[in-house]
């Protein structure tokens, strides 16, 4: 019962993630087309000043720079759809190639993150279940409501600013040491803050769901029927 319960929420939340990036994706083409910085020249660096006016026009024009800002997210999205990325005019390559490059780290972070999160999630929202006039049922009530009011970012600052910035008990960044190889030891100990945070970001909603799972099993008429016949 609780599995399935955290599987529908799970579809439902990827359901909304759908219009949820359009809608990003439309106001973060408004931003840029408001923004009074210049692509051009952001991505022709020091030749955009030795071009003549002419020049710039006819490379932002065959950039398509010059079109309106949603029939340029228009164009994005049909190439997204058809599976091209774009190019990158910062890293000077395609957008694909780049992802890839950091693909590896972003999983190392995130699977560590999402099994952290199911077993805080389930253990805790389980045994809040189970006793759910418990002062544990409430404290895990209560944490999960301010985690879930709190956005990632500000949970983020806040574990760089006490373990990292105040007790210095871990780094606030990076793969390790600077100028040292990475290690395994290391790491792991650069990993501990990020994955935390991405942990505690996910589980406000699989505490509630399983714990709401739960009471709703233990209510059961079956449930009832079997604590009437002396099964526990």
């Amino acid at each position: 019962m609780t599995l399935s319960r955290i599987g529908r929420m799970t579809v439902r939340r990827l359901a909304w993630s759908v219009p949820v990036v359009v809608l990003v994706s439309l106001a973060v083409f408004a931003l840029a087309a408001a923004s009074p910085l210049d692509p051009l020249e952001a991505m022709l660096g020091d030749r955009y000043q030795r071009l003549t006016p002419e020049q710039r026009a006819q490379i932002g024009h065959a950039s398509g720079m010059d079109a309106p800002w949603w029939q340029a997210w228009w164009w994005w999205l049909g190439d997204l759809l058809q599976g091209d990325l774009g190019f990158s005019h910062v890293f000077r390559q395609p957008v694909a190639e780049v992802l890839a490059q950091r693909v590896g780290w972003t999983v190392l972070l995130t699977v560590p993150a999402l099994l952290l999160a199911l077993l805080l999630g389930l253990v805790g929202g389980v045994a809040a279940g189970l006793r759910p006039r418990s002062w544990w049922a409430r404290t895990v009530a209560g944490v999960a409501m301010v985690l879930q009011a709190l956005p990632p970012y500000v949970l983020a600052l806040v574990g760089v600013l006490l373990l990292s910035v105040t007790w210095g008990l871990l780094p606030t960044g990076g793969m390790g040491r600077p100028g040292e190889a990475v290690t395994a030891s290391g790491l792991v100990r650069h990993a501990v803050l990020p994955v935390t945070v991405l942990a505690l970001s996910q589980v406000p909603w699989l505490l509630l769901a399983a714990r709401e799972s739960v009471v709703e099993t233990a209510a059961s008429d079956a449930v009832r029927g079997a604590r009437a016949r002396g099964l526990s």
